[in-house]
């Protein structure tokens, strides 16, 4: 199986390496640039407060920046090369639970996976995650064929790095557990379980006094709905304008698809009475799944489709299993079909503007506009991440509103002063773009700043009251660029 595994994850390597400086950074990937290239004791004072989930891979990212530098082709790498590895380690993992064939088809599968493909372009943890879990589940096969002591402490130490990586692959314990008493190897993996989570301890104490930063995430019915059936595995990472998009169409056909494929392989597993890989898909996919969904939707919000990207290939193994039980013909014409369905996603996945934030195209916006001796004002702190993603584009723009640095606050971004403070005489005669959040406006009023309709926007209020004009408006995705000349 090595040589399909080579083969496979090296062509996800090169298409992950060609294509990973086209899709623009975003929130989060500045998230990670801010914390990242800090001191250690400035980032561990964030991570006191906030962020403790993603401190080990901060660690890492930031020494693989040191090395590499922020661009996005070479800053992504490590994920592209995570994502290159998952891939072949699938082809692995399917030989030695089910034979060559189930390796093979699942490999295949991974490749054109969009939750997991989606990964190995962002500067995040995610493409990471879904390697430690195949190698935890490699570590805990090859301890129940050898049952040697040290076979069972790789199997503890692989699942204790993965739920320090991101918290929640110590759900990954369920589908181990399924392998195990598949194996009748209860005892040792209990033991060698629990030395895991006595390890992680820390990690879990951290990570649940912080839960509260997460509570903008949704508990809409609908919204956990599609994020579980449709964005987590045969979208990826959801685009802003993800379900109102033509590729939406081929994400729910994939879906489907693969649901038909599953219930297929479900039926086929009770009929012949061989249902050990079946369990452990399903322990892998649906249960983490779950339990995040059901803690979410009774009202504290822990469900993102990127959390799970570590069970990805729970759904490769099961989908994999599911073909290589066919006929080889029919095997390889679902298969082709599945990645038929997948390419368009997959081609989507590289465009600029598929994440939910283009802090590309809202750089630019400032770099061809802005005149000698401008100025910015970022209304909402989370648009620092834009020069800090993209610094070359913010040169000679200076930035009058910053009240206290990130490092000085222990925080992503910083503060500014409020509006009503702000000096207005250093900005006469000078052009100032104010970066602010977008907003819908109100089809009963007029639009702000015309017929007399007085800007929503404090900073923009204040500078259109001191006689600012405000000449141009750019909107993109979630940030919108007001261009005022006073």
């Amino acid at each position: 199986m090595l040589p399909a595994a080579l083969v496979l994850g090296a062509v996800q390597f090169l298409i992950g390496a060609v294509t990973a400086r086209f899709p623009s950074y975003w929130g989060d990937e500045a998230a990670t640039l801010t914390v990242s290239q800090r001191s250690l004791p400035d980032m561990f004072a964030l991570l006191a407060h906030v962020d403790a989930v993603h401190g080990v891979y901060y660690l890492i990212q930031g020494l693989f920046l040191s090395v590499v530098g922020t661009d996005p082709f070479p800053a992504r790498m490590l994920s592209v090369t995570a994502v290159a590895a998952t891939v072949g380690f699938t082809v692995i993992l399917g030989a030695r639970l089910a034979g060559p064939r189930v390796g093979i088809f699942a490999g295949v599968v991974a490749s054109f996976l969009p939750g997991l493909i989606w990964a190995g372009s962002e500067l995040r943890s995610v493409a990471l995650t879904a390697l430690l879990a195949v190698l935890t589940m490699l570590a805990l096969e090859r301890a129940t064929r050898r049952g040697s002591a040290p076979a069972w402490g790789l199997y503890a130490l692989m699942l204790t790095c993965a739920t320090w990586l991101f918290v929640f692959s110590a759900l990954l314990a369920i589908p181990a557990a399924a392998l195990a008493v598949s194996r009748t190897c209860t005892r040792p993996f209990l033991w060698s379980s629990c030395l895991a989570g006595l390890a992680s301890l820390p990690i879990v104490v951290a990570t649940s006094t912080q839960v509260g930063q997460v509570s903008w995430i949704s508990t809409q019915p609908g919204e956990l709905l599609k994020g579980a059936l449709i964005g987590q595995y045969f979208f990826g990472q959801r685009p802003y304008y993800a379900f109102g998009h033509p590729t939406a169409h081929f994400a729910t056909a994939l879906m489907v698809l693969s649901l038909g494929i599953v219930a297929w392989f479900t039926y086929a597993s009770f009929r012949r009475r061989q249902w050990s890989l079946w369990m452990i898909g399903v322990a892998w996919t649906l249960l983490p799944t779950v339990i995040l969904v059901g803690m979410t939707a009774l009202g504290k919000p822990v469900y993102l489709e990127r959390y799970l990207t570590f069970t990805a290939p729970g759904l490769c193994l099961l989908v994999g299993a599911a073909l290589a039980v066919m006929s080889p013909q029919k095997g390889v014409a679902i298969l082709t079909v599945f990645c038929l369905l997948a390419t368009p996603i997959l081609v989507s996945q590289k465009r600029e503007g598929f994440k939910p934030n283009n802090f590309a195209a809202m750089a630019r916006v400032v770099e061809d506009r802005k005149v000698p001796g401008a100025a910015v004002i970022y209304s909402d702190v989370r648009a620092y991440g834009v020069p800090m993603a993209y610094p070359e584009q913010f040169s000679g723009v200076e930035d009058v509103a910053l009240d206290a640095g990130p490092l000085e606050t222990a925080t992503f971004w910083g503060s500014v002063v409020p509006a009503n403070e702000l000096d207005l005489t250093k900005l006469k005669g000078r052009q100032v773009f104010v970066l602010a959040r977008t907003v819908q406006p109100d089809a009963s009023a007029g639009a702000a700043g015309s017929d007399g309709a007085r800007p929503s926007d404090p900073y923009i209020a204040r500078l259109v009251d001191a006689g600012c004009i405000e000449e141009e408006v750019s909107a993109v995705t979630i940030l919108t660029a007001h261009i005022l000349m006073c």
